[in-house]
C-alpha cells in the first residue's frame, strides 16, 4: 500500500492564500484501485489557518480524551476560536469532502 500526500493552499481568513492542509491519499494495490480524498482534521485545518496555536489544539484533545465532546466545541468554549471562525474552517473542510 502506498499512501501520497500533496500539499496545497487554503484561503486564508482574509481571502488571501495561506498555506493549508490539504491533503488526499492515494492507495495503490495489485489492482490500481484508488482511494478516496482525506480530509483534514478540523484541529490542524484551524492551526493552518492561524485561528488557533497548537497549544489550544494540544489542550482540546486532551480535554476531549476525558469528556468525548467535539473538538471545535471545546475550542469555542475555552476561547480558543471565535464560533464564525470555526464555521467557516468547518464550510471549507465540508467542501473538501465533497470532492
Amino acid at each position: 500500500m502506498t499512501i501520497q500526500i500533496k500539499l496545497g493552499w487554503l484561503p486564508g481568513p482574509t481571502g488571501e492564500g495561506m498555506e493549508g492542509l490539504v491533503m488526499s491519499a492515494q492507495k495503490s494495490n495489485k489492482d490500481n484501485i484508488g482511494h478516496p480524498s482525506l480530509v483534514p482534521p478540523i484541529g490542524s485545518m484551524l492551526v493552518a489557518e492561524e485561528y488557533i496555536v497548537p497549544q489550544d489544539l494540544d489542550f482540546a484533545l486532551e480535554h476531549q480524551k476525558h469528556s468525548k465532546g467535539l473538538i471545535g466545541e471545546i475550542l469555542v468554549r475555552i476561547g480558543a476560536v471565535e464560533p464564525t471562525e470555526l464555521e467557516k474552517v468547518l464550510t471549507i473542510q465540508k467542501k473538501l469532502s465533497t470532492r
